[in-house]
């Protein structure tokens, strides 16, 4: 699974009060707009470029480590996604289809198609909804690489507080043993910026990263229990002026039963337009 790269980042509002004569004036001062250009760890670099509406324009993903780079490129119809090429070029010169995206009745994205780089189908997230409009769901199917079958691989349950975050996700292997990972997630009291970017959240689509995508504020700890495992990450920000995170921390701890943990650390820049 192809695991997001950037936390989710935040935005608030200011309050400022001042005192004229004998009567105090409370004003509310009209919040910064910020969008991500760009983010920087030891791991890779990935920029992002935006259409006059603030769309995405095209994703671009700088690895380190061996000089990789991967691009995409969404195509709009209606001011929505409807399919990205994506390439191994820097230029683009080169590209082939990497999603299809369809849409229920009431506007929403109802699955995402990823093709390998010769067209032919990898996998389709299928996405489900509750009555009042959260993703309560998504389904993982593989095609059968003999038969070309799609089958269902993959479950992701989610749970939603009533601040609009996903506070746990059960991944349910489907296929073979049906057997479940459980996630638990805590938030700051931030606004998303994410979410003001249309088309990111496809650009960045993993079913089993979607918290970090689509709740409402940042995300500060994830908590995951497996069937013979136990993973922990917490996330640490520096904010700048506009309460924006200018950088964040996180370390991670992975444990196999009756092994030793495995701990991890990375840094990010974040690196803000208007």
């Amino acid at each position: 699974m192809k695991q997001s790269l950037i936390s989710v980042i935040t935005l608030s509002l200011f309050f400022a009060a001042c005192k004229k004569d004998s009567t105090t004036t409370v004003t509310t001062e009209t919040p910064v707009t910020k969008y991500i250009q760009s983010t920087v760890s030891v791991y890779d670099s990935i920029a992002i470029e935006y259409n006059m509406d603030k769309s995405v324009y095209r994703y671009l993903d700088f690895h380190r480590n061996g000089g990789q780079f991967f691009g995409v490129l969404p195509n709009y119809e209606a001011g929505k996604i409807t399919k990205t090429v994506a390439t191994s070029d820097s230029l683009f010169s080169s590209t082939y289809n990497y999603q299809t995206v369809t849409y229920n009745s009431v506007g929403q994205i109802s699955s995402i198609t990823y093709f390998s780089k010769d067209g032919s189908p990898m996998t389709v997230d299928s996405l489900l909804y509750d009555s009042n409009g959260k993703l309560d769901s998504t389904l993982l199917y593989q095609y059968n690489s003999g038969t070309n079958a799609k089958e269902l691989t993959y479950k992701y349950a989610y749970t939603w507080d009533t601040k609009d975050n996903i506070i746990k996700q059960e991944e349910i292997y489907v296929k073979n043993t049906g057997s479940t990972t459980t996630y638990t997630y805590t938030y700051d009291d931030k606004i998303n910026p994410v979410l003001k970017v249309s088309g990111y959240y496809l650009m960045e689509f993993s079913p089993d990263d979607v918290a970090t995508l689509l709740s409402a504020n940042n995300m500060l700890t994830t908590s995951a229990t497996g069937a013979d495992y136990t993973y922990s990450s917490t996330n640490t920000y520096v904010y700048d002026a506009d309460n924006y995170p200018a950088s964040l921390i996180s370390r991670s701890s992975y444990q196999n039963t009756g092994a030793e943990p495995q701990k991890d650390s990375v840094s990010i820049k974040i690196i803000y337009g208007k």
